[in-house]
């Protein structure tokens, strides 16, 4: 029985190496090393907002974006406040949008702008985001979580790929499972073959974990968006001069080296004040960008 263990722990290792290897090649994006480059990309910033900073940090970047591009101005408005989560009062300030020139804006960002100021996109329409207005910050989060969906879907559909092998993958680990379960209760339940049955437990999860978030493989358009990010993060972290226009873009990396002083007086007032467009009663929840 101690050898059904180790056939059983083997195939889940088995499984877990191939399950890596399939990840970096048929599954993974296969991004090329970073060329610095300055060229931003085309396409909007809010998804890359939720790919470099993650969920509930998209906000910053994208109005830092507005703000050098001419779209929106942002202003404080009073002092800083804690914030207090039984009324949902987030932390800081209030916020003033004021839309400055949306004529350039697509029908994503337009959406997006609505959701800021109601009365966009008219040159001249603000809107005061006060500290307990929680029907604006969920309209915002809902905006924002429409245009990151819109904005994955304009790449086109992922292809579906290998998924019999995603299976197999998964039954290869579960049947290892099991074999190595059977095999170290048969055998007594040793020190060794429990030690390998946990080894291979662990195997079956990553195993699992990764076949279920593989099987597909993003779009040409998707890969080039990506590398571009990557491309452009390489400049941002190593350039001496800074381009105004490109302060939205640097915030997703929260304005490093240089661009801490360098960006707009604009684009720098917000940084780090992600939980200021958060309700409050989730703000102290959701951690902010490490300092750079």
């Amino acid at each position: 029985m101690i050898l059904l263990v180790w056939l059983g722990v083997l195939a889940m290792l088995l499984a877990l190496g191939l399950a890596i290897l399939a990840r970096r090649t048929i599954w993974g994006l296969r991004l090329r090393p970073a060329n610095p480059s300055c060229t931003p990309s085309s396409e909007l910033i809010i998804l890359a907002a939720r790919l470099v900073r993650g969920a509930n940090m998209e906000v910053v970047p994208l109005l830092a974006d507005w703000q050098a591009r001419g779209v929106l101005a942002v202003e404080r408005v009073g002092p800083d406040l804690n914030a207090e989560p039984r009324a949902a009062a987030s932390p800081g300030p209030e916020w003033r949008f004021t839309v400055r020139d949306a004529s350039g804006l697509g029908e994503v960002e337009l959406s997006l702008l609505a959701a800021f100021v109601p009365s966009a996109p008219s040159t001249g329409a603000t809107y005061l985001l006060r500290r307990d207005d929680v029907d604006a910050r969920d309209r915002i989060w809902d905006a924002v979580r429409l245009a990151v969906g819109r904005q994955r879907a304009s790449f086109g559909v992922m292809p579906r790929v290998a998924i019999p092998a995603a299976i197999g993958l998964i039954a290869l680990a579960a049947l290892g499972g099991v074999a190595a379960l059977v095999g170290s209760v048969a055998s007594g339940a040793g020190s060794t073959s429990i030690a390998f049955a946990f080894l291979g437990a662990f195997a079956m999860i990553v195993v699992v974990s990764i076949s279920c978030r593989g099987g597909r493989r993003p779009t040409d358009g998707e890969r080039d968006y990506r590398q571009g990010i990557r491309d452009l993060e390489a400049w941002v972290r190593e350039t001496t001069e800074p381009n105004p226009a490109l302060g939205g873009w640097a915030m997703l990396w929260n304005l490093p080296g240089v661009w801490a002083t360098e960006a707009p007086e604009e684009v720098q007032r917000i940084r780090g004040r992600d939980r200021s467009f958060l309700r409050g009663d989730f703000a102290r929840g959701i951690p902010e960008p490490a300092a750079l």
